[in-house]
């Protein structure tokens, strides 16, 4: 089910909007923020030409906010503005199935990271844009645009080169028997791309500072791991009948291919847990693309009753079961704290 009417969909996602809009005090890295923020607002107050040490666009929104004496909250509201209307234009505009992707965008957990996160929310939301001009465009090439939003998107933050890159590939049509030989040699020569990675990655400055922070070896990647290579295993048994619905979705089907390879060797890569989300937006237009091809309306039920429980698993198994809860289960509005607004 797809809703067509841009005013209703608007109006059917203000409530999921609000709540993330009015927030206040929830998300770890926003509560170090509200506390970096009026530091950097003094700092500036002395020295507008003082740096703030962070990704450059992010800085520079950060700077701009602060010399215009805009208080704290209302930085966060920009910022969380951005974000959640590029989600709903990318589910508005690529989505077969509306009220799946709003609902796998809560429990792939892409709405409540996004409440901390702000740097990679913002990096995430240049990336959602880009896809829409992408498949609005109906042609698998890079445009001025796509590049744009390319460039900002790492400026937001730089673990989404790791995405762009991801992206270019994802432009290549690829057949049906390649694809199934590529996964198979992914899945064959895993333990020595895991081994490979890790020695290089180890002697990079990047993974010495960040060294311990892989989660290969727990629960929440391995539910990855195995999530990623079902939903491409599907994606390649209904192939022909997915492109057959619209030829643009092999760039969906690459994608995904990349998100599984990168799940397999998430024991050798570093802060796994920020490659995940790049990828969840491919995850909330491909399942509904998936139900959308099965002919049988049995099935269809069957498949969507499937979706909603696995999908709510995979959200306690990943998330809020590795203490993920503690960003957002204090949740408070801003109207608690109604002297941040003037």
């Amino acid at each position: 089910m797809k809703v067509r009417k841009a005013s209703s969909f608007a109006i059917a996602s203000l409530p999921i909007a609000l709540v993330f809009l009015l927030r206040w005090g929830v998300g770890i890295d926003a509560n170090w923020y509200v506390g970096t923020y009026p530091q950097i607002y003094r700092l500036l107050l002395n020295d507008p030409t003082q740096p703030y040490e962070t990704d450059p666009l992010f800085s520079l929104l950060t700077k701009l906010f602060c010399y215009l004496k805009i208080p704290y909250f209302w930085w966060v509201f920009f910022l969380g503005l951005i974000y959640i209307v590029a989600f709903f234009n990318l589910v508005y505009r690529c989505s077969s199935n509306t009220p799946i992707s709003v609902f796998l965008f809560l429990t792939t957990d892409l709405f409540f990271f996004a409440f901390g996160a702000l740097k990679q929310a913002l990096a995430i939301s240049f990336l959602l844009i880009a896809y829409c001009e992408l498949l609005n465009k109906r042609e698998r090439r890079i445009n001025w645009r796509i590049v744009l939003m390319f460039i900002l998107s790492f400026m937001a933050h730089s673990s989404a080169l790791l995405c762009v890159i991801c992206f270019c590939f994802s432009l290549v049509r690829l057949s049906k028997a390649f694809l199934i030989k590529i996964t198979i040699g992914t899945v064959v020569l895993c333990p020595f791309t895991i081994f490979g990675l890790s020695k290089i990655i180890e002697k990079t400055e990047y993974g010495r500072e960040f060294i311990g922070t892989q989660y290969g070896e727990n629960q929440g990647s391995l539910t990855h791991m195995v999530f990623s290579f079902v939903l491409l295993v599907l994606l390649i048994v209904f192939y022909e009948r997915i492109l057959e619905f619209d030829e643009m979705n092999c760039f969906w089907v690459n994608m995904t291919f990349c998100y599984f390879v990168l799940m397999i060797n998430s024991p050798a890569l570093i802060q796994t847990f920020r490659i995940v989300y790049y990828f969840m937006p491919t995850v909330i237009i491909v399942i509904p693309l998936l139900i959308s091809v099965i002919r049988k309306r049995a099935l269809r039920v069957v498949s969507v009753l499937g979706v909603i429980l696995v999908s709510v698993f995979i959200f306690w198994n990943t998330y809020y079961n590795n203490d993920g809860k503690f960003s957002y289960e204090n949740y408070q509005t801003i109207f608690s704290y109604t002297e941040f607004l003037s």
